[in-house]
């Protein structure tokens, strides 16, 4: 079978599962796995405690394309009266970037990009870092100049470095994911483009469309509740601005309480904007079982890419929407890729900022 799952792992290619899941997601971190499959001789169960355990390293195959590479978390054998089976578990290498502590030395990391601060942070556990697309969005520092270096970063004692990596991601609007590979990717959302998507009557057996109203608005008012006394404070020491959806047709209003920084009204402004936006992606999510785990070119539906959806009965008219997930499945009914797609704008960062004391703010050129 051209499309058999196997798993590699101590040099031995390990295949005949009967029960395959992968799933892969830009929101959800680490990717995993799980296959399973039931003893097709006497003894073949017990062959495979010669060939794994827990701990080791894996490298996931769908055919010939590696989809996940990283380490066994369980091998659970089974066995009853009438049947041995063996159910193997694991996530990708960046799993240890959720689990373990974050580790630096003096536990403070101070004039680096966010690529540079992830690749220090992520060095300890094996993994690299790859950045598909330039931070979209420089900070100017209460008039200090523009500037992709973040000054400072503290690391606390209990944080891992995925919760710090996140954070400064969404500080330069960016999202931070696991490739095959195993490595931390990060990037903006739509970074690539399928050959081909999912048409009704042609390659899609179920598709669910939430449309959603009751978590939009037509405006939102965001307040700056600043503490930065040397900022941008306006007049009345409390910066408001507003940002619109022009299709919330009824009036409905929303205030939003953010801590101003030394970006002054520019990072409420960005919030605002992002309410907006984030909100309309939310409220069109489709969900979908498609026939195959490939595009017409034969590549594997792939996270954070493009696809035309053309879907009449639900009145996606081939719209370009954006894969956030993608499950590979097999079981004794057969082949199919469960998937859940939104409108880019769903997966725009939130803007945040990273205070900093002011004599780490970086010097305006004369």
């Amino acid at each position: 079978m051209t499309d058999d799952l196997s798993l590699i792992i101590n040099g031995a290619v390990i295949s005949g599962w009967e029960t395959i899941r992968v799933t892969r997601g830009i929101e959800r971190f680490p990717s995993d796995f799980s296959v399973e499959m039931t003893e097709r001789y006497p003894g073949e169960a017990q062959s495979y405690f010669d060939v794994m355990q827990s701990g080791d390293a894996v490298t996931v195959k769908l055919g010939a394309d590696t989809v996940l590479t990283g380490y066994v978390d369980r091998f659970i054998p089974t066995y009853t009266p009438n049947q041995h089976s063996i159910t193997v578990t694991g996530r990708s290498k960046c799993a240890d970037l959720v689990d373990c502590s974050a580790e630096y030395p003096n536990g403070q990391i101070v004039n680096a990009t966010v690529k540079e601060i992830a690749t220090k942070l992520a060095a300890p556990y094996g993994i690299k870092v790859k950045q598909l697309t330039p931070e979209l969005v420089v900070h100017d520092y209460a008039g200090k100049g523009s500037t992709t270096i973040i000054p400072q970063i503290n690391i606390n004692f209990i944080e891992t470095p995925y919760e710090i990596i996140e954070e400064i991601c969404r500080y330069m609007t960016l999202l931070a994911y696991d490739s095959v590979d195993g490595d931390l990717i990060l990037s903006q959302a739509g970074s690539g483009k399928m050959s081909s998507g999912f048409k009704e009557g042609v390659n899609v057996q179920r598709a669910t469309m939430s449309f959603a109203m009751d978590q939009r608005f037509s405006d939102y008012q965001v307040i700056l509740n600043s503490f930065w006394q040397f900022g941008d404070l306006g007049d009345s020491g409390n910066l408001v601005t507003t940002s619109k959806d022009p299709s919330v047709i009824r009036h409905r209003l929303k205030n939003i309480l953010s801590n101003a920084s030394a970006a002054g009204i520019e990072i409420g402004k960005q919030r605002g904007d992002w309410e907006s936006a984030r909100r309309y992606g939310r409220s069109e999510v489709l969900t979908l079982k498609c026939d195959s785990w490939r595009d017409a070119a034969g590549t594997l539906w792939e996270t954070n890419t493009l696809a035309p959806v053309d879907l009449p009965g639900m009145k996606l008219h081939n719209k370009m929407l954006l894969i956030s997930e993608v499950t590979y499945f097999r079981d004794n009914l057969g082949t199919s890729a469960d998937l859940v797609l939104m409108p880019p704008s769903a997966f725009t960062p939130k803007p945040d900022f990273i205070p900093v004391p002011l004599d780490l703010l970086p010097v305006k050129p004369s």
